[in-house]
Parts: structure tokens; sequence; C-alpha cells
């Protein structure tokens, strides 16, 4: 994609490095849900041009918990994962001054998107006690061919060039409560019979 961005000296399509999340995660007898979503955007504005790149996503995974420990867990996990991206290019017009200039003027402007769905794969290490550190990785499988379009999502752009970037780290920080899986460990503690010595008067 980006080689044929430069062919016809347009910037290329960066995505950005880092985006901000929100979602839920539940932890429910070893099995845990992940629900998120991240919407953000990369972007160049200065008085010739505007250039923008648009990343989303939407996904949704379950795994399951390999070590029973109440407050880290290791889970290889597989979900759905909806990703899309949009690129946006626009020249400003120069020496407007009227209306009339404006109809005139023949700034250039290009812009496409693309969604595509896929099966999420990954594995994930986390740390929970009063908030929650969750670290995961993870390779997207397309469940379906990539197409780019335009006109608001509407014509489709034949023989594009594919983005073939599918490996994905996160971070994610957030606040929880698993006081209920800690009392469960101390009830069961108490619970224990102890073995006492007998005192006898004499």
């Amino acid at each position: 994609m980006n080689q044929e961005l430069g062919k016809f000296g347009f910037p290329g399509l960066k995505a950005p490095t880092a985006a901000i999340r929100y979602g839920l995660q539940l932890y429910t007898n070893r099995i845990i849900t992940t629900f998120s979503f991240n919407k953000t955007a990369r972007k160049k504005d200065n008085d010739l041009l505007r250039h923008e790149v648009e990343y989303r996503a939407t996904s949704i995974n379950v795994g399951y918990d390999l070590l029973r420990h109440y407050q880290f867990s290791l889970y290889p996990y597989v979900g759905f994962k909806g990703t899309g991206l949009n690129y946006l290019y626009q020249e400003k017009p120069q020496e407007i001054w009227t209306f009339e200039d404006y109809l005139k003027s023949t700034t250039d402007t290009k812009e496409f998107t693309t969604s595509v769905a896929n099966l999420d794969l990954g594995l994930g290490w986390s740390f929970q006690t009063f908030y929650l550190l969750n670290l995961k990785a993870g390779y997207l499988v397309p469940l379906e061919k990539q197409n780019w379009k335009i006109n608001n999502n509407q014509d489709l752009l034949r023989q594009s060039p594919l983005v073939t970037n599918r490996f994905y780290f996160v971070l994610s920080i957030g606040l929880g409560n698993i006081n209920q899986e800690k009392q469960k460990k101390v009830r069961s503690v108490m619970q224990e019979p102890k073995n006492e010595p007998l005192l006898q008067e004499i």
C-alpha cells in the first residue's frame, strides 16, 4: 500500500503506533472474557494540506486461565476482531479571496476506507487486585478479502494493495474487584480442621 501511495507522491498509510482502548474484562471460573473498542488517528495539518489515518477496532474474545491463581493469569484466547482504516489526503486551496475563487480552485482530495473481520488468536498475561494489568500478544487471521472503498464506503476499488501487518501487542490498565475470589481462599483455609493438643487437668 505504501509503495503505491509513494509512487504518486502521497504520504504513506501509517496507522497510529499506540491507541487508547475502552473495554471490560470478566473472570469467571477460569474463563476470561474480554470486550474492547478503540478509535484513534494519526494527523498532519498545516497550511498546505491535511493528512489523517484513522484506525478503529472492536473485539470480543474468550480465554482459559492456566495458572489457577486468584491474582495472576496466563491464558490463551480466541475471538473475533473487526478492524478498519480510513485514509484522507486533502490539499488546502491557496489565495482564496472570494466564493468564486474557491469554486475555481483545483485542490486534490483522496479518501478511501477499509474494514475487515478477523479471527483473533493470542496469549495473555494479567495481574489483578484492586487494579488490572494485562498484556496480550496476538495475531489476526482475515475471515474475508480486504477491499478499499470510496464515496462514503459505497464504491469498491478493484485491484487494491493489501495491508499485511497482522501481529499486535496490547497493554491494558484498569480498575476491578476480586475480593470475592480472595475471600473464598480465606474461608477455605479457615474451615480446614486444626490439630490442637488436648489439655488434661491433674
